[in-house]
């Protein structure tokens, strides 16, 4: 029986808007496309920043090492401004209070990069949340099975008991994996319908 939720962040409780973030720095859409395709892959140092590996005032520098000389006049801007491409998800918070008034404990399990201080502060779901866990501190990444554990650790349920929400396929495979419930996010409608359906709300 589920008894408490984690959530992801970026594309559940805040929209995901790098690529227009990038097209308007840019005012080049294959430009941006290289960029959102590239930024996250494997090696790049935007995943060393969310490990917790390197902080911002390193990870300007290390980008620039990793793509081709032509993207180094956007990226200053895009490391400036980044948090602007992550607005609120619309409903959010409402669906964490209705989840709260049924007795659902809500949690964050999120791969992000020291910024995440900032993020309350823009983001009304994530005030309202009853714990956090995200990678730069932990030094993990989703999908790796220990991150999860950590959670269920670090707050107190048992992953059995839990319901794992990400936009990201691997990573709500990585929440199966160690006996959680998942659930791959799209819309926050879609997520209603899904947990009325499960007869959580």
């Amino acid at each position: 029986m589920i008894k408490q939720i984690l959530f992801d962040c970026g594309g559940v409780l805040v929209e995901m808007k790098f690529k227009d973030t990038m097209l308007r720095i840019s005012g080049n859409n294959e430009i941006a496309d290289y960029f959102i395709k590239n930024i996250w892959a494997p090696g790049s140092p935007w995943l060393r920043y969310d490990r917790g590996e390197i902080g911002t005032a390193e990870v300007l520098a290390e980008l620039k090492n990793f793509m081709p000389q032509e993207y180094h006049r956007f990226l200053e801007q895009f490391v400036d401004t980044w948090l602007d491409a992550l607005p609120p998800m619309d409903s959010m918070p409402e669906l964490i209070d209705a989840l709260h008034e049924r007795g659902y404990p809500c949690y964050l399990l999120s791969n992000f990069a020291e910024r995440f201080e900032e993020m309350p502060d823009r983001t009304p779901a994530l005030k309202k949340l009853d714990g956090t866990m995200v990678s730069y501190q932990a030094h993990m990444l989703k999908p790796d099975p220990a991150f999860y554990l950590l959670a269920a650790e670090t707050f107190g349920f048992k992953p059995e008991e839990t319901l794992f929400v990400d936009d990201v396929a691997a990573n709500v495979e990585g929440a199966k994996a160690v006996g959680m419930e998942g659930y791959l996010f799209t819309t926050p409608a879609a997520f209603h319908t899904y947990l009325k359906q499960c007869g959580i709300l």
